[in-house]
């Protein structure tokens, strides 16, 4: 049997670094394979390359945490191919390398002394079709003094539930008396949107102006950005949430069901 062509080899590179083999929502739609061809995260615009990797708020998230060239780079409207050989014109080989390899690993840290740290995230379930909150309150030794976990009905727009959660933080932290507060969370577009100066009247920005006011109630209080791997303990109590129905509080003490989660936060912080 013969070896296939360069041709052949160049046909299937083109293929690939095109998009169009990639099984995005609008490549599956343009098949005929699925109804909608929206992205299921944001459901702003179709599922495409660079919408995925970029456009989409979760993806912006992702970006966020990153302090290279290409975080603030804008690659919208570009084909796959393009967007790839933008990537290796704007970034150096170095940054590239780094880009691929694994990230390092966030931890928890504790806030400053006479201070609270709250972790909160939310977590969609899409089997009972539950949405849930989680909020983990530790004080500067990572000693928990609270904990709150929540079930609510529906299906909200990821970054409106995120917006949500630290809103139940925010209950919660008010109903103990607590005073000088460090809310923590793993959506940067939600921390960027407390800490601008801007107001935004938008659906969504209305939600985050909502925070603003919220949290004029505190002496002192901060809000900052966490990856994922920070922020373990508030994510799995979430979670837990999406799978029973539940709305508990816990006063002093660490919830059983995310003991695991908390000793390796610990532990981290101890290392």
């Amino acid at each position: 049997m013969a070896a296939p062509s360069l041709d052949l080899y160049g046909a299937i590179e083109r293929r690939i670094f095109s998009g169009k083999s990639l099984p995005t929502r609008k490549n599956l739609y343009r098949r005929k394979i699925i109804e909608d061809p929206l992205c299921p995260i944001c459901g702003l615009d179709d599922e495409i390359a660079h919408h995925i990797l970029w456009q989409c708020p979760s993806a912006r998230d992702v970006w966020c945490a990153s302090t290279k060239k290409l975080q603030n780079s804008s690659y919208f409207g570009m084909e796959f191919l393009q967007l790839v050989e933008a990537v290796f014109e704007k970034c150096s080989m170095e940054e590239i390398i780094q880009i691929l390899r694994k990230p390092r690993k966030h931890r928890w840290i504790a806030p400053l002394a006479g201070w609270l740290k709250v972790n909160c995230d939310a977590s969609v379930g899409k089997a009972k079709g539950w949405l849930g909150y989680g909020a983990l309150v530790r004080d500067d030794k990572g000693m928990v003094m609270a904990a709150q976990c929540k079930t609510l009905l529906g299906n909200l727009d990821p970054m409106l539930a995120k917006v949500g959660a630290v809103l139940m933080a925010i209950q919660l932290c008010k109903t103990l008396g607590f005073h000088s507060v460090h809310f923590e969370g793993d959506s940067q577009v939600v921390v960027e949107g407390v800490n601008s100066m801007e107001s935004d009247w938008s659906r969504k920005g209305l939600m985050v102006e909502d925070i603003k006011h919220e949290l004029k109630g505190f002496r002192q209080w901060r809000m900052s950005f966490v990856r994922r791997e920070g922020n373990q303990a508030a994510h799995a109590l979430s979670k837990i949430a999406t799978m029973t129905e539940v709305n508990q509080i816990w006063t002093n003490k660490s919830p059983n069901c995310i003991q695991e989660s908390i000793l390796m936060e610990h532990h981290a912080l101890s290392s």
